[in-house]
């Protein structure tokens, strides 16, 4: 079960973990203390916008680019201003008084710098007046940035390096300044831009300066550089061809490029890039072979009659990266390296239950379980879970794992590119793999850039175009809706097994009850009225799905079943809560004898009146779904009262009275899902799987729910084999489950990225790696 996120972690990197200098293919970023801009003083901060300008003309073409881009032929003396700054909150319009003030102080200052390489030219003109115009009001404009959900200012100065051969708005010739209006007037800013200048003055070098707020780092270092690493990937010399970079934006940096040693997404989708499984999961959720000829089944023979060994054929002519064979005992190795104790490999979760892993031959592996198993495909399947190479980690075993920075920091690989360098928190470099064994990748090189924040990275894909894919944008829905509006990506949504959902405590919370507070006591404490069927129905036929579903925009979707997939298991026939019925709530409560007796708005059950408290973790989309069920279910006479708890507490171990396993509440809220095999999900919610003080509250059956209906149920499963018959029991124990009500499922949880419209061949998945197909990825 998770909190927050079930496939991403929550937060970015602290700021004190940013890199003071950030490399990009000849470019420079680095942070300076505030006092080189000049005096500074006076400045305000929170105005600051950036201003481009092109000079010192010539020859040459970019072969490709950015639509911002400026191409300028034989021009020795040609000029272009290009704006792509933006304001921070309620500053939009006094942000741009440099730009509409002409013959303005600043202006002027600016336009004085014009002749001689000085830096301004941003006269008082017709031009200064349209940028100006389409930054105004929030307008991003040509290459303009709404930084209306930027985090506050401080300061940076990025150095174009060596000599770009076309005229780009950001290559050669430029001299990049802070127009900075402030509180002390124009010339405070036009200061700064003559501080900038002057550090700009070194041959072939531009220089970016402005201000921005410390907990900006990530947001502006990482956009400034994708600039210039567009601008020199963009160049050449007319004559040849540019080699092809593809640009992965991932705002939680890598630690390395690997499952084993680094449990984060990030981790996996870095090694994902070169390191292979024996099979994927597709986007459907079903198998597809990597490493392996084929899915192995009872079928093909793969898996035994009694399902305790499953055998997986390899392919042949496999290699890695720098030219050796791949072999099943690579296979063996890696089943040794993660499950000895001493590693800390942080998928061994993966080869639970494994008695044995055997090269049968060079291209034959069979894994031998203690017990049937009837999903067997949880070792060596997916990214989480790739193969490694048992030569070059020979001596990484145990205790030495953490010791081999060569090996971790460069795995060799058997994909279709190989690993290049490797920068912790920073950049992870590949190129092509010569050994790979399909056709040729389309791309030379791919540059997987870390750190940022998600809405930086969107802008750079969706808006500005300079980057080629964005990871787990965790960023507003109308931001999104309004970066992908510019025109040069798209945004991409996928669906895996979470479900975000209300979970009703059938035993009763009630303070007064001291230890025994929610607490099953072999069913003898019952909720007070939660534990009467028509009032938990009546509670889900209120909620008005689709609207919950705004909040999450392209991450969520309405959700009637709790096993949501894959496709395979969905049930499907518990659609009519797609309908919110208000009336048919009131009149099913009405039939059932639960009125309002005494005229104050609040419904009884047997005397007791519905008065219900309602607790999740602090998210403002979770406090923004708990008032609109607040006020849905005041329209059929429930009083509710809101709570919501720190997720690090309500989440946590410590088992305090604020966590979901002890339920001091009566309804609550989080997101889980089956996974992509569900019955271990479904097992947990039988009636031996309570949470008790008995049992430290760890058992997965949180609603304290006991029905034998489905525990009976529940038996047929475990002995099915992966078939049309075990899918229909799967069916049938969810559809058992949301006609109970104990768990009322809400929105459908996906995961969202974005990627350039001219990236084709991007298979979205939520189920793997999202680079799961790299291979195919071309433009």
């Amino acid at each position: 079960m998770e909190g927050d996120d079930h496939l991403r972690e929550d937060e970015a990197p602290g700021a004190e973990s940013l890199p003071g200098v950030l490399e990009v293919r000849g470019a420079r970023i680095e942070a300076g203390p505030a006092e080189e801009a000049g005096s500074g003083k006076g400045v305000d901060l929170a105005r600051a916008m950036l201003v481009g300008r092109l000079a010192e003309g010539g020859g040459g073409r970019c072969k490709r680019g950015a639509r911002r881009r400026a191409e300028i032929e034989g021009a020795p003396e040609a000029e272009q201003v290009q704006v792509f700054g933006g304001l921070l909150p309620g500053h939009r319009g006094r942000g741009t008084e440099l730009l509409h003030a002409p013959g303005g102080r600043a202006a002027e200052q600016l336009d004085r710098e014009r002749d001689g390489g000085e830096p301004g030219s941003v006269a008082a003109g017709t031009q200064a007046k349209q940028f100006a115009g389409e930054i105004e009001g929030g307008s991003a404009g040509r290459g303009g940035l709404d930084l209306s959900h930027a985090p506050p200012p401080d300061l940076f100065i990025a150095s174009a390096g060596p000599q770009c051969r076309c005229r780009s708005a950001f290559t050669q010739g430029l001299r990049k300044y802070t127009a900075c209006p402030s509180y002390g007037g124009a010339e405070t800013g036009a200061r700064s831009g003559r501080s900038a200048y002057d550090r700009a003055r070194a041959p072939h070098q531009g220089a970016f300066y402005f201000k921005a707020s410390s907990s900006m780092h990530r947001f502006l270092v990482i956009l400034l550089g994708l600039v210039l690493l567009f601008a020199f990937a963009a160049c050449g010399d007319g004559e040849s061809d540019e080699e092809e970079v593809l640009t992965l934006l991932y705002w939680q940096a890598p630690s390395l490029p690997g499952p084993y040693l680094s449990g984060g997404f990030k981790d996996r989708d870095a090694g994902a890039i070169t390191l292979e499984p024996l099979a994927h999961y597709g986007p459907d959720g079903a198998l597809v072979p990597a490493l392996a000829e084929e899915i192995p089944t009872i079928e093909n023979g793969g898996v035994s009659a009694d399902r305790l060994s499953i055998t997986w054929k390899l392919k042949e002519g496999v290699k890695w990266s720098d030219g050796s064979d791949m072999t099943a005992e690579d296979v063996v190795f890696t089943w040794r390296y993660c499950t000895h104790e001493a590693t800390g490999c942080t998928a061994v979760e993966a080869f639970t239950g494994i008695a044995s892993v055997e090269a049968v031959d060079r291209h034959t592996v069979r894994i031998t379980f203690e017990e049937p198993t009837p999903y067997p495909y949880d070792a060596f399947v997916s990214a989480g879970t790739p193969i490694i190479s048992a030569a070059q980690f020979a001596d990484c075993v145990g205790e030495a794992a953490g010791g081999c920075e060569d090996e971790n920091q460069g795995p060799l690989g058997t994909g279709p590119y190989r690993i290049v360098s490797f920068t912790p928190e920073v950049e992870a470099v590949f190129e092509r793999n010569p050994h790979w064994r399909e056709e040729k990748p389309y791309f030379d090189r791919v540059v997987l850039k870390g750190g940022g924040s998600a809405t930086a990275a969107a802008t750079a894909v969706l808006q500005w175009g300079i980057a080629d894919y964005a990871w787990n944008l965790q960023v507003e829905p109308e931001l999104l809706e309004a970066l992908w509006a510019a025109g040069n990506g798209a945004v991409v949504s996928a669906f895996s097994d979470l479900v975000e959902r209300i979970v009703v405590n059938q035993t009763n919370p009630d303070p007064a009850l001291g230890d025994n507070r929610s607490e099953y006591l072999d069913s003898e404490n019952p909720h007070p009225f939660l534990s009467f069927q028509p009032i938990r129905q009546a509670m889900s036929m209120a909620i008005d799905r689709e609207r919950l579903t705004e909040l999450y925009g392209f991450a969520g979707r309405p959700e009637c079943d709790l096993i949501a997939g894959p496709a395979h298991y969905v049930s499907g026939a518990n659609d009519e809560c797609l309908t919110q019925d208000i009336a048919g709530a009131n009149r099913l409560l009405d039939e059932h004898g639960v009125v309002d007796s005494d005229g104050d708005g609040i419904r009884e059950h047997d005397g007791v009146p519905l008065r219900i408290t309602y607790q999740t973790s602090t998210n403002a989309i979770r406090q923004a779904t708990q008032e609109l069920v607040r006020d849905w279910w005041r329209e059929i006479g429930i009083e509710t009262e809101l709570v919501h708890h720190d997720a690090g507490v309500f989440f946590g171990s410590d088992l305090g009275p604020e966590t979901y396993r002890r339920f001091f509440a009566d309804v609550q809220m989080y997101a889980t899902g089956g996974g992509i095999e569900p019955q271990n999900y479904l097992s947990d919610n039988r009636c031996t799987h309570i949470p008790t003080r008995d049992n430290s509250w760890s058992e997965g059956n949180v609603a304290r729910a006991c029905n034998p209906e489905y525990d009976a149920a529940f038996e047929q499963l475990p002995p099915l084999p992966i078939g049309a018959e075990r899918e229909a029991v799967v069916k049938q124990l969810n559809d058992i489950l949301v006609r109970s009500y104990v768990e009322i499922p809400l929105v459908s949880r996906g995961v969202v990225s974005a990627h350039a419209n001219t990236l084709k061949g991007v298979e979205f998945n939520a189920w793997d790696s999202e680079v799961w197909n790299i291979a195919e990825w071309h433009r």
